[in-house]
């Protein structure tokens, strides 16, 4: 059987055309179509890396993983790491196991290049096979969840239609309590600037440019990467709200922030039923302050819009230290793994408390839903 890994640059790609990316039927598109604009969008790719890799076995694709390009910054330094996501191996596919060869040559061949290959959220079949290949969990990003109504947490804890109406009143006027505790404890920082609601999506993200991220390892963002989030994530469907804020200090920009809100048809390990959630996709700033006043304004918007809980999943510095400030519950969560080549400095993998992802969004690479964080099993 002949086995070969082939890598496709955007330029290989855009040249092969949409018949080879979404060849339609039975075949799983190559790039899933929403991925597909993050790669053309993407200005942190350099046009020498792949975007795609595919194993091909017998002429015939067996397996595919999409590879967006997100540098990692540390000490004054860029370093260039693929995110491996949505990991996939055809049904009836010509050569089982072919998800994990390829995973196996792909991570070879980009460390003896110099290259980084990362991955949030994986699978535990992922796990096991980036374990054998050496990539190492560097980060665990936890998913914070403040209740705002009491709604959909009296319907899963009481069942009983007599008493839900008598029952919602004590736990609503807990969860008000305990939300407005939470907004109580930001609201001093929160005087300091002012919140500008958008109506559109704002290319002019200045703040990307002026936050300053040199104490602590993290992921390049541009305006480019932040307005895909907005226009082609998969929160972006006609049912979900986009909100989005910016906020300002003495006029000069200290702040933005993109939501979403809509029914989440079962949220969390208890599984409130047709929850309306405010989830938070990105939230930029330049400063622990700034972000204490983002999350702020975050709790009074999902009070406006009557949604049941707020989401958000990070591991910034600024916004853990905020999250606890606040006495948010973290709930799951989401691992970052890592496989550097030698030339990286060993802080990069040994120094997991510095790491900031980037990713508000709990998008999981290599599967369609968040996983459970292995580490707590």
């Amino acid at each position: 059987m002949g086995i070969e890994l082939v890598e496709f640059t955007l330029e290989d790609l855009l040249e092969r055309g949409e018949e080879f990316l979404f060849p339609g039927g039975d075949v799983p598109d190559l790039i899933p179509r929403r991925m597909w604009k993050l790669v053309q969008a993407n200005p942190d790719h350099p046009s020498n890396l792949p975007v795609a890799a595919c194993l091909f076995a017998n002429g015939k694709r067996a397996s595919s993983i999409t590879l967006p390009n997100q540098t990692v910054h540390f000490d004054g330094r860029s370093y260039h790491c693929l995110w491996g996501h949505l990991w996939a191996e055809l049904e009836g596919n010509p050569m089982p196991g072919a998800g994990g060869l390829l995973l196996h040559q792909l991570v070879r061949r980009l460390t003896k290049r110099g290259i980084g290959f990362a991955a949030t959220g994986p699978t535990e079949q992922a796990v096991k096979v980036m374990d054998r290949l050496g990539i190492k969990r560097v980060a665990f990003c936890p998913r914070y969840v403040l209740p705002i109504r009491a709604d959909t947490v009296s319907r899963r804890l009481i069942r009983n239609r007599a008493l839900e109406r008598v029952g919602s009143l004590a736990i609503g006027a807990g969860i008000a309590a305990w939300s407005g505790l939470a907004s109580q404890r930001l609201r001093r920082d929160a005087r300091a600037f002012q919140r500008c609601d958008l109506d559109a999506w704002n290319e002019d993200v200045r703040v990307l440019d002026i936050s300053p991220r040199t104490d602590f390892i993290h992921i390049g963002r541009s305006a480019e990467f932040v307005g895909w989030k907005e226009k082609f994530s998969r929160w972006s469907a006609p049912a979900m709200t986009p909100r989005a804020f910016s906020l300002l200090r003495n006029n000069e920009p200290a702040g933005y922030v993109n939501l979403r809100f809509g029914i989440n048809e079962k949220l969390g390990r208890m599984g409130f039923e047709n929850a309306r959630l405010l989830r938070v996709m990105d939230c930029v700033t330049t400063g622990p302050q700034a972000t204490a006043a983002a999350v702020y304004q975050i709790i009074e918007i999902a009070r406006e819009e009557r949604c049941d809980f707020v989401e958000f999943v990070s591991n910034d510095p600024w916004m853990v230290q905020v999250a606890r400030h606040a006495k948010l519950k973290a709930s799951n969560g989401m691992a970052v793994y890592l496989r550097k080549p030698e030339s990286w400095p060993r802080e990069i993998d040994e120094e997991p408390a510095l790491w900031n992802i980037g990713l508000m969004e709990s998008d999981g690479a290599f599967s369609d839903t968040p996983t459970e964080d292995p580490g707590t099993r």
